[in-house]
């Protein structure tokens, strides 16, 4: 073959490798991770020198012009130095019908198709120090087992398995992960405090939470009523409505804000109701010795839909109390929320520490991990 037919081909492969990297999530491109993943290159001199981590990722973030994955690749955070070491990483893929912005904390939920192994080996870890963004892809993994990328109708998510142990390191080698965008977090306020409307220990239940920084499209709603009294099981059977009206909105009828006793249901004096039932999501009553609270401990999922951003919505908890007269419905405080315009990255990480075998693990509170694919 003539040399410069040899050379033409050389530069049309390369640029059809180039052409066949993709980046995820498509914003690791655009802005720097502000979370870092220990789980994935995982060290401990604590404990069990292992760990297991779940990564989902968008099906359609992925172009139909990467038709089998070849090599994984992972990148440090710019922020965190880290240091060489090597790891014995077991790695495994397959895609799934799981929304890959819900995930269980149970591994087979993701991936309930059987996952395909296409990597056991040790791997070198460079040191990587401080640097600016973006980071180069310092761990480069070629796949033994390329996988062919054909999902089922129905799949959502590519879901990538990867088991650690036997690290040299002396702690994890960090790995970049996203949390919110770089804008502004949502806002929460109290539009009705009910100073007259009394618990049954005589207190005003005025005290609440929230984590403003969660407050965005593909976040949670996150947040506490303080001030319960303790040991009140019938506190369990409790509501929190959402609606997009409060003051001056109506309900079956009836002006906000109004007592609960114009919907028949029994409640204290000066206790007012003041926000339309669009939807109910779970909150969990908690005893303690020095009190009680009502919590969205399962930090209820905001979409991720960036039309969200700028919306404004309400929040009011109806919880049946005992009171020395019989159980009593008693209205919370208010909440109006505005969700801000920072997003999350589409994509989840789901994290087991420790236990390389582990059927379940921690769903992180940020996003994906940032990897490239070729």
């Amino acid at each position: 073959m003539h040399r410069s037919l040899v050379a033409l081909c050389s530069i049309l492969a390369a640029a059809t490798v180039t052409a066949q990297a993709v980046t995820l999530p498509p914003e690791a491109t655009q802005w720097p991770g502000n979370r870092h993943n220990s789980s994935v290159l995982y060290a401990s001199t604590f404990g069990p020198n292992e760990a297991r981590t779940q990564l989902l990722y968008p099906l359609t973030d992925i172009p139909a012009t990467l038709t089998a994955i070849q090599q994984i690749d992972f990148r440090s955070l710019g922020t965190i130095g880290n240091s060489a070491a090597t790891v014995y990483l077991e790695i495994s893929i397959s895609t799934s019908p799981r929304d890959p912005d819900d995930p269980s904390s149970t591994f087979a939920v993701n991936a309930p198709t059987p996952a395909v192994p296409v990597f056991a080996g040790t791997v070198s870890m460079p040191a990587a120090p401080f640097g600016t963004w973006p980071r180069p892809w310092d761990v480069q993994i070629p796949l033994q087992t390329p996988f062919a990328l054909a999902p089922a109708a129905g799949d959502q998510s590519l879901v990538i398995d990867v088991k650690t142990s036997n690290s040299t390191g002396l702690h994890p080698w960090w790995v970049e992960q996203y949390g919110t965008s770089p804008t502004a977090n949502g806002q929460g306020s109290q539009v009705l405090s009910q100073p007259g409307c009394l618990l049954p220990n005589g207190q005003t239940q005025m005290q609440s939470s929230h984590q403003p920084n969660l407050l965005h499209p593909g976040g949670r709603l996150a947040l506490t009523l303080g001030l319960y009294p303790n040991n009140q099981p019938s506190a369990a059977a409790n509501v929190l409505v959402i609606g997009l009206q409060a003051q001056g909105g109506t309900i079956a009828g009836q002006t906000l804000p109004t007592p609960l006793s114009s919907f028949g249901l029994p409640t204290p004096p000066n206790c007012l109701w003041t926000v339309e039932n669009a939807m109910a999501i779970p909150i969990t009553y908690n005893s303690y010795s020095w009190g009680g609270s009502l919590t969205t401990d399962q930090l209820v999922p905001i979409p991720n839909l960036a039309g969200l951003a700028g919306m404004t919505f309400y929040a009011q908890n109806a919880a049946l109390l005992s009171y020395p007269n019989g159980l009593q419905f008693f209205p919370s405080v208010a909440m109006q929320f505005t969700i801000g315009d920072s997003v999350t990255p589409s994509g989840s990480t789901i994290t087991a520490p420790s236990d390389q075998n582990a059927t379940t693990g921690t769903v992180s509170t940020a996003g994906p991990v940032s990897i490239r694919l070729q």
